[in-house]
């Protein structure tokens, strides 16, 4: 063998070498790589079970209210059957006694408009502010006056 042959042998062994060692240097990087994705894969992994956990959590959660709001559409509806059944009962014994339902006043009972109630009173002066006091005086003006004439008899300047 001549040498300029054995000297393209070499560099042809040598090509090889380098080729072979850069492989080896790629294979390397890769194998880490795919040891992080496997790491990445198996968080995932955890992630989707602690998410459908709470998928599961949630969709019970939703079952429950949906169950409480339909037992509440029953109540209502219940209740509402009952408020004309009473209503009815009521319309009648009024005509069993020969009184019009439609000339009986409709007023709801509250107990701090009550004539002769003082606790009406006593929230007019527990407030500071003078624009809350004047516009809780005209909401209340008609139950105010008959409190503060109940509890002040001697004075007759309100009327």
């Amino acid at each position: 063998m001549q040498l300029p042959a054995f000297i393209t042998r070499a560099v042809s062994f040598f090509d090889k070498a380098e080729q072979n060692l850069i492989a080896a240097s790629e294979l390397q990087n890769l194998r880490s790589r795919q040891t992080e994705l496997e790491k990445e894969l198996a968080a995932a992994k955890t992630d989707a079970v602690t998410k459908d956990g709470k998928i599961t959590e949630l969709q019970a959660a939703l079952e429950k209210a949906q169950g409480e709001v339909n037992a509440k559409g029953t109540e209502i509806a219940t209740l509402t059957t009952s408020l004309e059944a009473e209503k009815n009962r009521t319309t009648e014994t009024l005509a069993s006694m020969g009184i019009d339902p439609a000339k009986i006043p409709v007023k709801a009972a509250d107990k701090k408009t009550a004539p002769g109630s003082t606790k009406i009173l006593e929230e007019y002066e527990a407030i500071t502010n003078s624009v809350e006091r004047r516009t809780f005086y005209r909401k209340n003006q008609q139950a105010y006056d008959e409190a503060w004439r109940a509890a002040h008899p001697e004075d007759s300047t309100r009327k």
